[in-house]
C-alpha cells in the first residue's frame, strides 16, 4: 500500500497556506476599509473647502470662519493620518501576499514530489507484476513438462 514519507509535511503546508490566505483576505477588507475611510474624510474636507471659499461672497462672521479653519486643519491632519494608515495597510497586505506565493510553492514542490513518488510506486508495482507472472509462467512451463 502507497504511503507518501513527506505526507504530513505537506497538510501542514496545505493548512499554512490555509491560515495565510485568511489572513491576506483580513488585510484586504481592512485595507478596503481605510481607503474608504480616506475617501469620506477627503470629501468631506473639499466640501469644506468650498463651503469655506464661498465665505468671501455670503459674508460669514469672523467667529464662524475661525471655526471652520480650525475644522479645516482638524481634517487636514485626520486625512494625513489615514494616509498612513492605508500606506501601513497596503505594505502589510503586500508582505502577507509574498508570504503567500511562498507558501504556495513550497505546497506544489512537494505535490510535484508526491506525484513523482506516486509514479516511481506504480512503476515498480508493475515491475513486481511483471516478475510475478514471469514466475507464474515458467512454474506452469515445469508442470506441462513433468506431464
Amino acid at each position: 500500500m502507497y504511503r507518501f514519507r513527506l505526507e504530513r509535511v505537506l497538510e501542514y503546508r496545505q493548512r499554512r497556506e490555509e491560515w495565510l490566505k485568511q489572513e491576506f483576505h483580513e488585510l484586504q477588507r481592512a485595507l478596503r476599509e481605510a481607503e474608504h475611510r480616506l475617501h469620506q474624510l477627503k470629501h468631506e474636507y473639499q466640501r469644506l473647502d468650498h463651503r469655506l471659499s464661498g465665505t468671501e461672497e455670503t459674508g460669514v462672521l469672523s467667529e464662524e470662519l475661525q471655526t471652520l479653519s480650525r475644522y479645516r486643519q482638524h481634517l487636514e491632519h485626520l486625512v494625513a493620518l489615514q494616509e498612513a494608515v492605508v500606506a501601513e495597510r497596503k505594505a502589510a497586505t503586500m508582505r502577507k501576499r509574498a508570504d503567500l506565493l511562498k507558501a504556495q510553492q513550497e505546497k506544489q514542490i512537494l505535490e510535484k514530489v508526491r506525484e513523482k513518488d506516486w509514479r516511481r510506486y506504480q512503476q515498480q508495482l508493475a515491475r513486481w507484476e511483471q516478475q510475478f507472472l514471469d514466475e507464474l509462467a515458467v512454474m506452469k512451463g515445469y508442470d506441462d513438462e513433468e506431464k
